[in-house]
């Protein structure tokens, strides 16, 4: 009798082309979310539309939740399996290139004007304005770029790993 659980409503493995094609998916999706970042975060102009969007796509962000659930789960079953464990690290680190971003973005907050009129723009943001008015408090907290990014590879090999 195996004593392990199925996990094949998530992957049917690691290396199956449904785990491959959602990490290359991954990869992609935190290139277009930097690449967002970058082209809108630079002007406050526009900012609901931007918001919104920005919203819409850490929303997105959900679907990715198997990749990480079969990798821990795997190896929450079997703490030697190499290839699990090599996984995770990977998906961690993928998941470090939201942190300029994030940062990019919570600044971006703390120079909108008023974020209260924004956020009562949309139903989206109005579903989302306790965080995104926590978000803004956390911009004055927060370093510079380049450092948050240190912060979250350190993390990988650290409190993370």
């Amino acid at each position: 009798m195996d004593d392990r659980w199925s996990l094949d409503e998530l992957y049917p493995s690691m290396e199956s082309d449904a785990f491959q094609n959602d990490l290359a998916d991954f990869k992609a999706y935190i290139k277009n979310v930097n690449d967002f970042a970058s082209d809108n975060f630079n002007s406050t102009d526009g900012a609901a539309k931007k918001i919104t969007a920005f919203v819409e796509m850490i929303n997105g962000m959900d679907r990715f939740v198997n990749l990480f659930s079969y990798a821990s789960l795997t190896l929450a079953v079997d703490v030697m399996d190499e290839r699990a464990s090599k996984t995770t690290d990977v998906l961690y680190e993928i998941y470090t290139e939201m942190t300029r971003p994030e940062v990019m973005f919570k600044k971006f907050l703390n120079n909108v004007g008023d974020l209260e009129k924004i956020a009562d723009t949309t139903e989206l943001l109005r579903e989302h304005a306790f965080a995104l008015r926590e978000m803004r408090e956390e911009a004055g907290h927060m370093l510079s770029e380049p450092e948050e990014m240190v912060i979250a590879k350190m993390q990988n090999t650290g409190s993370n790993a």
